[in-house]
């Protein structure tokens, strides 16, 4: 029998409590649930990433037979300050060339490879140049250097971002994956602009100082070259091919993910400067927005002091030159990492992605980086 809507039953305080405190720790179980879902997709979307970065470089290299692409040149354009951009070129009008013969990073150079040929040739009406170069096509290199490639970024990190370049670098397309320079950097009074000062370690006994510009660099990415001047190029390295990586494809990675400040990163690097080793984004030439090193372990991002390049060529830190991170690490704008809650994901130069833990021997981690010192690595025990 119908009852009068005055005469229903209602929820007692106790009842409802019953059922908040249900559905609270369903919230509570399925939150982790959905997490642990999402993460997965992200890190299949991080190993597509690089795997479609393998293929790239697979056709840039006609399967191996061609050269590899280069670091790049420098950073900072020669004979100007700290503030002027590396053009691309310095060939006319900013030609867009390849390899040795021009300056910006591997992550440039296989733009065309990527169906992204159009931006790679992009080139404007002529306008003022910016540089020391009269030849660079301005314009057209701070349009570039602003796309971002979505291609570059793993999802569990960020979304595709752009960042504030120093100076007028301006707007750059960020790219949160480095290409492998090997396990060394050199001291910080062998050349003037040098990335970090570090001590010179012993792989397998062997001490090794490894110079940025020094055509027998250990990874797998060479610097093209170095200029006195915007008309001399004083130093051209030889390309570096698959036939170099003496130690074997599959136990020689190319392209990691890179290690960022947890606190520099998206919409909370909107309210700051951007921070050392993603501040010159994926064109940058041989520097640490593009090309890192295995000197240190590979460890998850997390907030941690920012160093910055004295007249010295020390680099320095606001608070404490020696402060490290909770995970022991220095504090420094360099090394292998990633958002993920494990590992890091790394192209190797069969075209593999591996998923690394963050507890991987340092030593094998420096010797999967290092193309030919002839180690023998049990690929089965990394992962």
């Amino acid at each position: 029998m119908y009852r009068p809507l005055s005469n229903r039953h209602a929820f007692t305080l106790v009842e409802l409590l019953v059922i908040v405190s249900i559905v609270t720790l369903l919230l509570f179980l399925l939150i982790p649930a959905i997490q642990r879902v999402r993460e997965t997709a992200n890190q299949l979307a991080c190993t597509n990433n690089l795997r479609t970065i393998g293929q790239a470089i697979a056709l840039m290299t006609n399967g191996g037979k061609e050269p590899l692409p280069s670091g790049g040149g420098d950073v900072f354009a020669p004979n100007g300050s700290p503030n002027l951009p590396m053009p691309r070129s310095f060939s006319q009008a900013g030609l867009p060339l390849t390899r040795q013969n021009q300056d910006w990073s591997w992550a440039y150079q296989i733009l065309p490879y990527l169906e992204n040929e159009q931006l790679w040739k992009l080139q404007s009406s002529r306008s003022p140049a910016i540089s020391v170069s009269a030849f660079q096509d301005a314009v057209s290199d701070a349009e570039i250097a602003r796309t971002p490639i979505s291609t570059y970024f793993c999802p569990t990190r960020r979304s595709p971002q752009t960042v504030m370049g120093p100076g007028q670098f301006g707007e750059r397309a960020a790219i949160d994956y480095a290409a492998n320079g090997g396990p060394f950097l050199t001291q910080p009074n062998i050349r003037p602009m040098v990335l970090i000062p570090c001590p010179i370690a012993n792989i397998n006994g062997i001490p090794y100082v490894w110079l940025p510009d020094d055509p027998e660099g250990t990874g797998t990415f060479n610097k093209s070259r170095r200029h006195q001047s915007p008309t001399q190029v004083t130093t051209t390295n030889p390309s570096l091919r698959m036939r170099d990586i003496s130690d074997g494809l599959s136990s020689t990675f190319m392209i990691a993910e890179k290690r960022l400040n947890t606190n520099r990163i998206g919409a909370k690097a909107r309210n700051n400067p951007s921070q050392p080793g993603d501040q010159f984004g994926f064109v940058s030439g041989y520097g640490p927005d593009t090309v890192r090193y295995a000197m240190w372990p590979p460890n998850p991002d997390e907030p941690r002091g920012d160093y910055y390049q004295s007249s010295l060529g020390l680099y320095q830190s606001g608070s404490d030159q020696t402060e490290i991170d909770s995970t022991g690490q220095l504090a420094v704008p360099d090394g292998f990492g990633s958002s993920h809650l494990f590992g890091l994901n790394a192209l190797f130069a069969d075209g593999s992605v591996r998923h690394l833990r963050f507890t991987i021997n340092q030593l094998v981690f420096q010797q999967l980086s290092w193309r030919n010192d002839g180690s023998a690595i049990d690929m089965n025990k990394i992962e």
